[in-house]
């Protein structure tokens, strides 16, 4: 999953913390988020990500209530 928003970028950066995948909050979206990011999401799903990885991470931080606007 690649984005341009820095604020969400570093908002999934945080919750990638939280959930004990550490990473730089920094709003990159670089290798260290992409390789947690994409651990998270198998783990959380048992599957590997849909054609739609940004879907995926808004349903998944609208179910922790991120209340993140799906696009």
């Amino acid at each position: 999953m690649n984005t341009s928003n820095r604020q969400t970028t570093k908002d999934v950066q945080e919750y990638l913390n939280k959930m004990g995948y550490p990473v730089a909050v920094d709003g990159l979206w670089g290798p260290e988020t992409e390789s947690a990011y994409n651990q998270m999401v198998s783990r959380a799903t048992g599957a590997s990500m849909s054609a739609s990885p940004t879907l995926d991470l808004q349903k998944m931080l609208n179910s922790y209530g991120y209340n993140l606007v799906e696009d």
